[in-house]
């Protein structure tokens, strides 16, 4: 199942990344949310949903 791989990897990398620097968590933190902004600035009027294509 490639959504369990990723979410499995994802958990891996921050558990890595926050052995090597427990300061890290601060910038995903900070990450996670402005994405939803930096999205929204940079692809204006789109949504998330799928062309009916």
């Amino acid at each position: 199942m490639k959504v369990l791989d990723d979410t499995l990897l994802a958990a891996m990398t921050r558990r890595l990344v926050d052995e090597f620097d427990p300061q890290f968590g601060d910038w995903r933190t900070a990450g996670q949310m402005l994405t939803p902004y930096a999205t929204i600035y940079r692809y204006p009027g789109e949504t998330a949903e799928p062309d009916p294509d």
